[in-house]
């Protein structure tokens, strides 16, 4: 009896520490959108529509290189909402204007040019 009593406790025990990172993680994430979104929708509405240059650390990206601190891309940044921030810059090696989206925790600074 006693036996079975302990199988079931390293069970359940078993059991919370597997969910523990994921809850963890999903709180963080929360807290992390909710605190960030408070602050950043200021900041966001001042940078609207004015020439910046943004900073990226997400290497899932394409290209993302081009928006790293060495390269400083210079658009603006035309919309936004809670999660997203649509950007649009010149690329000069193709002499186009580009539109690109971005989510808002993959932004690491924006400096604005005067």
């Amino acid at each position: 009896m006693k036996w079975v009593m302990f199988i079931i406790i390293i069970v359940m025990i078993s059991s919370v520490l597997s969910n523990q990172d994921k809850i963890i993680k999903e709180l963080q994430d929360k807290k992390f959108d909710n605190k960030k979104n408070r602050d950043n929708n200021l900041t966001l509405e001042s940078y609207l529509n004015k020439k910046v240059n943004i900073e990226i650390d997400n290497d899932d990206i394409n290209n993302s290189y081009i928006f790293s601190s060495i390269y400083n891309t210079t658009g603006e940044i035309v919309d936004y909402d809670n999660e997203w921030i649509e950007f649009r810059y010149k690329d000069k090696s193709k002499n186009k204007i580009i539109n690109k989206f971005f989510r808002i925790r993959d932004i690491v600074s924006i400096n604005e040019i005067k």
